[in-house]
């Protein structure tokens, strides 16, 4: 049987550098009716939609390219017994469309882009959202220049992410404010890479007769180094929540 485009992720709560314990409050804070539709943009399995749909009763849209992870998304929704609440969707998202105002929450954490780059898909969201909309949106930055060495071993490119400050404009000026703002700790960032690595490490070590597989592990190996040893002074990420204009 192949190996599932999601099993690195084997024995995460979330997909990404946070935890329950800075994404509830976020939730908690939302205020939205009791009609309220929900769109998650890079879904995973669900996690973040369940939540929205059994705290705040929400209508949940789920969008993400991996069958697999759809497919645990849905069984996470029946367990709960919540299956009628959310709609699951494996499309394309540099193509994605809604109509506007369909929605009092959209979120985006670390998810694709939408038509192709972070400032069109910040005028997207804010096409979707109703008025008084709310964005959870989770990103990644350069908290400092990035050194050669760092993104040799990585294989990033300097470009691959903005300062903070550059990103964040370009939410605030598709119409955005920010509301809270939450980085991720790092024992956040440790549990999150150390268990994707120790899924690698493992998965190797089972097919160690796997030539391709050893190389492919060498390089995660590289990019663990490096994060550990560099990236925790020039790779950043946080939460926020923001808030659509009643007008734009």
């Amino acid at each position: 049987m192949a190996r599932s485009d999601i099993a690195h992720y084997e024995g995460l709560e979330f997909w990404g550098p946070y935890d329950a314990s800075t994404i509830d409050p976020l939730i908690a804070s939302i205020e939205a009716p009791p009609d309220a539709r929900a769109l998650d943009v890079g879904c995973g399995d669900g996690a973040l939609l369940l939540r929205l749909a059994l705290q705040h009763g929400m209508r949940v849209v789920g969008i993400d390219r991996s069958e697999a992870a759809l497919e645990r998304a849905k069984q996470r929704f029946d367990a709960a017994g919540a299956s009628g609440a959310a709609t699951w969707r494996s499309d394309d998202a540099a193509t994605l469309a809604f109509d506007d105002d369909g929605f009092d929450v959209v979120a985006w954490l670390g998810g694709p882009f939408v038509g192709g780059s972070h400032a069109s898909t910040m005028q997207a969201f804010a096409r979707w959202l109703r008025p008084g909309g709310t964005l959870l949106l989770g990103q990644g930055f350069w908290k400092a220049p990035p050194p050669a060495a760092y993104l040799e071993a990585t294989g990033l490119t300097e470009d691959a992410l903005d300062a903070e400050e550059t990103m964040l404009a370009a939410v605030e000026a598709a119409g955005f404010e920010i509301l809270e703002r939450v980085e991720s700790s790092r024992a956040q960032w440790d549990r999150f890479e150390g268990t994707i690595h120790a899924n690698h490490e493992a998965h190797a070590a089972a097919h160690a007769d796997d030539t391709e597989l050893q190389a492919a592990l060498a390089v995660k190996r590289r990019w663990h180094e490096a994060q550990q040893r560099q990236g925790r002074e020039v790779f950043g990420f946080a939460l926020y929540r923001a808030r659509r204009a009643d007008d734009r």
